[in-house]
């Protein structure tokens, strides 16, 4: 959209130069691709404002191709803040569980465990057939 408003901008200034160029008294020969018309006073003022017309619609492509390049830079911009964020997030809690994890495999056999990680009832056979130590431990309780 940026490319085709600069090339009618490009195209309304070349055409404007051109009259200004060849600018006479009366009616004034303009040449288009080899063809030669004579135009008015009235005709030229039209065709000038043809092309600034041209010109305007060149200038609004322009600037709404800027905007909504600036738009999209923005969008990716925020989108990428947003994923450093969130991976920022899941690092953070990865150290934070294997710092966790760390120190479970750390602690001693005979120290006491949090209770979300002792189970209520161990149901482990031992070798003479009765419960293992844990499930005894819970039946003293």
């Amino acid at each position: 959209m940026v490319i085709l408003g600069v090339l009618l901008i490009l195209a309304a200034v070349a055409a404007m130069a051109g009259v200004w160029m060849d600018g006479t008294g009366g009616a004034t020969p303009i040449t288009v691709l080899d063809r030669t018309f004579d135009l008015s006073p009235l005709e030229l003022f039209a065709a000038g404002a043809a092309a600034g017309i041209v010109f305007m619609i060149g200038l609004g492509l322009v600037g709404a191709g800027m905007r909504r390049t600036t738009a999209r830079h923005r969008r990716q911009r925020e989108e990428r803040r947003s994923e450093r964020e969130r991976l920022n997030r899941l690092e953070s809690e990865k150290r934070d569980l294997e710092r966790r994890l760390r120190n479970i495999r750390t602690a001693p056999e005979d120290a006491p465990r949090p209770a979300a990680e002792s189970p209520a009832t161990d149901d482990r056979l031992v070798a003479d057939g009765s419960r293992a130590a844990g499930a005894r431990a819970g039946a003293r309780r």
